[in-house]
């Protein structure tokens, strides 16, 4: 599949600029009139999001949406098939000095991005401009042979790739040999690994990841983007460097998810065609929102503990008050609810113990106790041969007791 890429680049790269530019837009017309790929959900967001825009208005970034798309892709292939130097004289650059003065703290750098102008390039032009380390925290796609193209591209232009699944360790080491590290903060998350913030005036799960690493390496935020000019070439800016995150509380976290998401918003504005309307940003939704994925918050713990949500959950979205955010294993950011008096496990319920439970509660199944036949002192009983056989494993009382230990440890308890 390499070497097909390698042909397709080579013969899209011998073609002139002009020529590939008319056929990306002549491409996007068809898949904008033609195949028509969510238009409805398209034009629904654009109503939406930008209101005052005319039906007309929408349908013409709906198009150029996908010209831009497949222009990106041609670029892309273009610049794999040895046409580097013309993008690096067609690219303009402000605000370099704000990404020298986060890495001259000594903590690495953590790029805010967004899928906004062909933001694939946009990485591989900053390491061929300046000969940045660069590291790209991105989703595995689901198709491989897309994994492998870009994966190929990303390699080929000098970017590292880290997958979001087990991000966090990789970033960490990137940032401690004075790297930078880019986010890519424009996509949905579930909404137990998400906090929701304000994104075209609607509650966006977004992911705490970037304000949490911020926290816990002390590396500022510097917010990077791209877009195309109208007359070819891109215009690469970066903007001023924003200071980490105090603490890593539940509130501190949201209300600086909030100020990123914020400043992507403000850059779609400016060049809405560019931006991947395409992506269901707000697919999922706050507790108390019907048609959602709800918005409980996973806790601490084992790996079945971590898949409960917190019957807490809060209104609008929000999780418990008080909690810090926390990385799990398995590559996800969660809240991490404080314990209090009222709420011993931390806003969980833990299972009642022996001595709680009902007379229902402790009725057992009569293939295990026998076909009602009394509790047995010592042990459990089964059916054998139409007789009941009794197991050994002592009393009752020590059962429970030991039954209430584990659960306390479980909880986290003693």
């Amino acid at each position: 599949m390499v070497g097909l890429l390698k042909f397709v680049a080579r013969v899209v790269a011998f073609l002139p600029a002009g020529m590939v530019r008319a056929w990306a837009w002549h491409w996007g017309w068809l898949l904008a009139h033609v195949a028509r790929i969510r238009r409805g959900y398209v034009l629904e967001t654009l109503a939406r999001c930008l209101p005052d825009a005319t039906a007309a208005e929408r349908r013409r970034i709906y198009v150029e949406m996908w010209q831009h798309q497949v222009l990106n892709i041609m670029e892309l292939m273009r610049f794999y098939g040895g046409r580097r130097a013309e993008f690096a004289e067609g690219l303009e650059v402000y605000g370099e000095e704000h990404v020298q003065a986060a890495l001259a703290r000594g903590k690495g750098a953590l790029i805010l991005t967004a899928h906004l102008g062909n933001y694939v390039l946009m990485g591989i032009l900053a390491v061929q401009r300046f000969g940045y380390s660069l590291s790209i925290i991105s989703k595995v796609l689901k198709n491989r042979v897309a994994e492998e193209l870009f994966e190929s591209l990303r390699q080929a232009g000098g970017v590292n790739g880290i997958h979001a699944q087990q991000a966090y360790r990789p970033a960490v080491r990137a940032l401690r040999r004075q790297e930078l590290v880019g986010f890519m903060l424009d996509q949905q998350r579930p909404a137990s690994q998400g906090v929701f913030v304000d994104f075209f005036g609607r509650l966006a799960s977004t992911s705490p990841g970037l304000a949490f690493m911020s926290a816990a390496t002390g590396a500022p935020v510097v917010p990077v983007f791209i877009r195309r000019k109208a007359s070819g070439g891109h215009i690469l800016e970066a903007l001023p460097l924003m200071e980490p995150p105090p603490d890593r509380e539940e509130e501190t976290i949201r209300q600086h998810t909030a100020v990123y998401t914020k400043i992507i918003e403000e850059q779609v504005r400016r060049t809405p065609a560019q931006w991947l309307w395409l992506h269901k940003r707000w697919k999922s939704r706050p507790l108390g929102e019907g048609g959602g994925e709800g918005s409980g918050f996973r806790v601490q713990g084992t790996a079945g503990e971590r898949e409960q949500r917190s019957e807490v959950g809060g209104q609008d979205g929000k999780p418990p008050k008080g909690g810090r955010w926390l990385f799990l294993k398995s590559g996800t950011w969660n809240l991490k609810p404080k314990r209090t008096a009222e709420q011993p496990f931390g806003g969980g319920t833990p299972p009642l113990p022996c001595e709680n439970r009902t007379a229902g509660e402790r009725e057992q199944r009569s293939e295990v106790r026998g076909q009602g036949g009394p509790e047995q002192p010592h042990g459990r009983t089964r059916t054998v041969g139409g007789g009941r056989e009794q197991r050994s494993g002592g009393n009752r009382d020590s059962l429970c007791a030991q039954r209430a230990q584990l659960q306390g440890r479980a909880y986290g308890g003693g």
